[in-house]
């Protein structure tokens, strides 16, 4: 082969050339016929330059040729600045496929990158903290943090535009992710991870071009507090009311204190020659955000959390709760906060827990109610005014003032939210139970009947947050990758957003709810919802044991109506029992479809729709009353016929797992 010849091969585009079968490994080509030198060159195929023809015929030649595996032939470094242009939920995607992919995107580094290209303008605050410590060590907590966080908000009312109208906070850029919500009457007060609250103007104001209603920040509010602990307000529905925000903080010489374990050997209020102050109690005039009252309590009592509750429209109740599981009550005249002048006044904290016989691990309350969840899951309410005790409690148990009712229930109680004059709680099983009044259908059980005892709702749903309120209750739910609000009792002026008339059974709601949802909040303006995750403080619950066999469901439907009876007197648990007559009802139902197909008449039997009655077509208003069919009212009867035998399947299932768990308990 000539010179020419060789270079006008050279010139010819790769894509042009006509393809011939090349070997696996290599490809050895002489750059000289004379023999003067000869050298081996290897060729590398790369599969995306290949035409789709070209590509079939590598693939029939070479049964191992995987285009999945030239990515895994990649170093780490290449595969994690890849990893870097991914958004969240791809990065999750990628991790699910190999241990290849997850080691890589499990390390510690890859996550710092993350942070840092999607979170440049972010500044630390309190680098020598330990929450920012332990931040640091793994990246990717910070990482989902700022991914998660978020104030979301929707206007309530009777008004169209406010209640479709949804907006969000975006100016959150300062916030280490989010831990609470506070809304008071004129701004939103936010408390996030690094012990920082921040404050939020709660006046609407519209947008010229989008015509929405927005929040506006209010500047001289970006950094609120330092090294806040708590913060609270008065609880009722209406936010006129709630006129006054209290907030716990500590010092920074307490707070690293703290990390030393609890001993009284030591002086108390001095390390060295410095006296400590202990935590405080401020309280702010919501409206102009100034300081009106200040309560320095003893070094030696730390607090961790505090909840106020209101007796009248001016004497408040205020419970701390201190890290060694104690709660102890603060009675105050908000009336007075503003007129004390430079005297000030002595307030007495009266211990409200030592009935309890063990520790406290959260506190909730609401008006003239407050809730105390110890750390063995058992629920206590301590009730403050007669009324309030025979909704909840009913009218066979004894009225005590200033004594603790415990709520029985087996299972251990993770979370509880006490509304107006109800309340609901969630067990460590994911199941949600609902006690107290029941005259606007606010617990959800299908009718209008107080419960003095707990009684289950949402079945099979997978619970994420339970609020009541007033006078109807709000729960989050997963449904399948999003999830969902339902709500259950009144719907007035827009407390249940798409259902303006209520229910008295847990419905869909016309609201968005982010996945990291962590807490709901609402007054009779708006509502908020605060996302943020922190895999530090997720909530575990346990798996119930599985009652239902598809392979035993299937065997149940092939058998016939005198096989099933057999097997119903077999049976010696009630479910199965249960599961053997709804196997029979749905046999009767398809003999009866079937009938009727066979006769020319087909009527079907709609079990989960209600019954529709056509109405007679007359020029003249008639009088008489249009009977349903015999078949339409044999179907509406079956329906619910089944309907029943749910409910009692799933009471049995219920009945069952409280006695499981009474028996482990036993054991234990």
């Amino acid at each position: 082969m000539d010179e020419g010849a060789e270079n006008w091969e050279q010139r010819i585009p790769i894509r042009k050339r006509k393809w011939r079968p090349i070997p696996d490994d290599a490809v050895q080509t002489s750059t000289a016929d004379s023999g003067t030198f000869s050298r081996t060159k290897q060729i590398k195929i790369d599969p995306k330059k290949l035409r789709p023809s070209t590509l079939a015929a590598r693939k029939s030649e070479n049964a191992d040729f995987n285009l999945g595996s030239l990515i895994l032939q990649l170093p780490n470094e290449i595969l994690g600045h890849i990893i870097l242009h991914l958004k969240p939920r791809d990065i999750g995607r990628l991790a699910s496929t190999c241990t290849r992919f997850h080691s890589v995107i499990d390390q510690n580094h890859l996550w710092m990158l993350l942070t840092r290209n999607h979170y440049p303008g972010w500044r630390t605050r309190s680098p020598g903290s330990e929450l920012f410590a332990a931040s640091i060590e793994k990246w990717k907590r910070e990482y989902a943090v700022h991914y998660t966080k978020g104030i979301r908000y929707q206007l309530l009312g009777s008004s169209g535009t406010k209640r479709r109208t949804q907006c969000s906070i975006t100016d959150n850029k300062s916030c280490y992710g989010y831990k609470k919500l506070c809304c008071s009457r004129d701004h939103v007060f936010a408390l996030d991870l690094a012990s920082c609250l921040h404050v939020y103007r709660s006046r609407w104001e519209r947008e010229p071009i989008t015509n929405e209603f927005v929040y506006r920040r209010a500047d001289w509010h970006i950094e609120f507090a330092q090294n806040v602990v708590d913060v609270t307000t008065d609880p009722r529905y209406d936010n006129n009311l709630r006129r006054y925000v209290y907030v716990l903080t500590q010092s920074d010489r307490m707070k690293s204190r703290r990390s030393q374990p609890n001993t009284r050997s030591s002086p108390s209020g001095s390390v060295g020659d410095n006296p400590i102050a202990g935590d405080k109690i401020d309280v702010f005039d919501e409206r102009t955000c100034r300081r009106v009252f200040n309560m320095t309590f003893d070094p030696e009592m730390r607090f961790v959390s505090m909840k106020l509750t209101s007796v009248t429209s001016q004497q408040k109740t205020l419970y701390i709760l201190t890290d060694a599981g104690k709660v102890y009550s603060l009675h105050l005249f908000e009336s007075s906060l503003l007129n004390l002048g430079s005297e000030g006044m002595q307030v007495t904290l009266k211990s409200a827990s030592k009935t309890l016989g063990e520790k406290v691990q959260n506190v909730m309350t609401s008006v003239g109610v407050v809730g105390f969840l110890t750390e063995s899951g058992k629920l206590h309410l301590l009730v403050q005014r007669r009324s309030e005790f025979l909704d909840i409690f009913g009218h066979e148990a004894p009225f005590r003032v200033g004594i603790p009712q415990v709520i029985r229930h087996v299972a251990k109680v993770m979370s509880c939210s006490i509304g107006d004059r109800h309340l609901g709680f969630i067990d460590e099983y994911n199941r949600a139970f609902m006690v107290g009044n029941n005259r606007k259908g606010q617990l959800g059980t299908g009718d209008r009947i107080d419960r003095s005892t707990p009684v289950q709702v949402l079945y099979g749903k997978t619970l994420r947050l339970l609020f009541c309120s007033l006078n109807h209750t709000l729960a989050v739910v997963e449904h399948g990758n999003e999830c969902e609000m339902l709500g259950t009792g009144c719907g007035h002026n827009g407390r249940l957003p798409g259902n303006s008339r209520g229910s008295v059974d847990f419905v869909h709601l016309d609201i968005k709810i982010p996945w990291s949802v962590r807490q709901v909040d609402s007054h009779k303006e708006s509502m908020f919802l605060l996302s943020c995750y922190d895999m530090n403080h997720h909530i575990q619950y346990k798996e119930p044991p599985n009652q239902d066999s598809s392979q035993h469901l299937q065997l149940l439907a092939m058998k016939s109506q005198q096989e099933l009876l057999m097997d119903f007197k077999k049976a010696s648990n009630i479910i199965e029992k249960i599961k053997v007559i709804e196997a029979m009802m749905d046999r009767f139902t398809r003999s009866e479809e079937l009938k009727q197909t066979t006769t020319g008449q087909k009527v079907t039997f709609p079990l989960k729709q209600q019954l529709k009655v056509s109405k007679q077509v007359s020029s003249k208003p008639s009088a008489e009353k249009v009977e349903p069919s015999p078949e339409n009212r044999c179907s509406e009867e079956l329906r619910l016929l089944r309907h029943a035998v749910e409910q009692l399947r799933l009471e049995a299932e219920r009945v069952e797992l409280d006695k499981k768990i009474v028996s482990d308990q036993t054991k234990g």
